[in-house]
């Protein structure tokens, strides 16, 4: 059993301005996305140290930190520095920019004896949001190279070319015996992702309504190895994701929540296989999946804050032949679609 904490840090002020905080210790850091379809825009944590809301000026606040990672799989500790820039009047609403810079290290987290071959990476991404007294928007892109083109935390296992790492998954990648044009293939990858979530919530009604749509693209630098005459490739990925979400306040105490959601992804992995002193034969093609998944839940609030939240769920998805591997190898082997029900129970802050 592993019991962790991704929070335990100092936060001390009143050295600068009043709302200038410095911070140190374990932070999961400034979590920006879209919660509604699961996307990420920036997210840093572990170990490290920041200063974050220094006014720059005209309420303009600038942040920074920088980061000391460990892959959850083990593998060379990488470092992030995190910069931002937030609160800039625009449109209505508070236009923001936040940078990124990592690097893996030569050596492993745990003895220190492995070697690694050490890769960089960056991302930038702008992000604008609004307010009203009925509805809100958020809006945001992000362009990631190098190790932030092809996974958004420390695991290479948890990124979108988990699928593709072959003999080199759980971190070998940046070992010596990893062949060096895939290294170069992921420095030179690129992940694209663009987003945008709407709420509507009428003054002096019961009902409320959240959307979101997101959309990525991720090219892996011309990624291939070879083993046993077959020549595996990466070509580019592209997902776009959707979900609208009403919600119905029944009592002060009850609310009835429903959810549909849509998944969309067209990828492609495969070899070019060559038989002898013949022709190199093609395997590799795109697949284009896809997802529906209707949701709905009643949920039992608590008349207070930090009380526990309990609800009961059911769900119906169904999904295309070509997103059966991913999804129904476990509860729906071989099926198309399937059904769900169950109990939630948790603290909404």
């Amino acid at each position: 059993m592993k019991i962790g904490n991704r929070n335990l840090f100092l936060e001390v002020g009143q050295f600068l301005p009043r709302e200038t905080l410095f911070w140190i210790g374990r932070r999961s850091y400034r979590w920006e996305g879209f919660w509604l379809i699961g996307m990420t825009i920036a997210n840093n944590e572990g170990p490290g140290l920041g200063i974050y809301n220094f006014d720059v000026g005209n309420g303009i606040r600038a942040s920074a930190a920088a980061f000391y990672t460990v892959s959850y799989s083990g593998g060379p500790i990488q470092s992030a520095l995190d910069f931002r820039l937030e609160e800039i009047p625009l449109l209505d609403g508070k236009l923001g920019f936040i940078s990124n810079l990592t690097q893996s290290g030569a050596r492993d987290a745990g003895t220190g004896t492995q070697s690694y071959a050490p890769m960089k990476g960056f991302k930038f991404a702008v992000m604008h949001k609004a307010w009203k007294p009925s509805a809100s928007h958020q809006f945001a892109a992000m362009i990631g190279r190098g190790l932030f083109g092809v996974m958004d935390s420390p695991d290479f296992d948890q990124g979108p070319l988990a699928d593709s790492l072959g003999p080199w998954r759980n971190n070998q990648l940046f070992s010596a015996s990893a062949p060096s044009e895939l290294r170069d293939a992921v420095q030179d990858s690129r992940l694209l992702r663009v987003g945008e979530q709407f709420s509507w919530y009428p003054q002096g009604k019961d009902f409320s309504l959240d959307a979101a749509i997101g959309w990525q693209r991720a090219d892996f630098g011309g990624w291939r190895y070879t083993i046993d005459d077959q020549i595996y490739e990466r070509p580019p990925m592209q997902a776009v994701a959707a979900a609208i979400r009403p919600m119905y306040q029944i009592r002060s105490t009850l609310e009835l929540e429903t959810l549909l959601g849509y998944v969309a992804v067209t990828d492609g992995f495969g070899y070019r296989h060559r038989e002898g002193d013949g022709d190199l034969q093609e395997t590799i093609r795109p697949v284009d999946q896809s997802l529906v998944n209707l949701y709905m839940a009643l949920n039992l609030k608590p008349l207070a804050r930090w009380q526990q939240k309990f609800g009961i769920y059911t769900g119906y998805s169904f999904w295309n032949d070509a997103m059966r591997r991913d999804v129904s190898n476990g509860l729906y082997p071989g099926r198309n679609s399937g059904f769900y029900l169950g109990l939630s129970s948790y603290w909404e802050i």
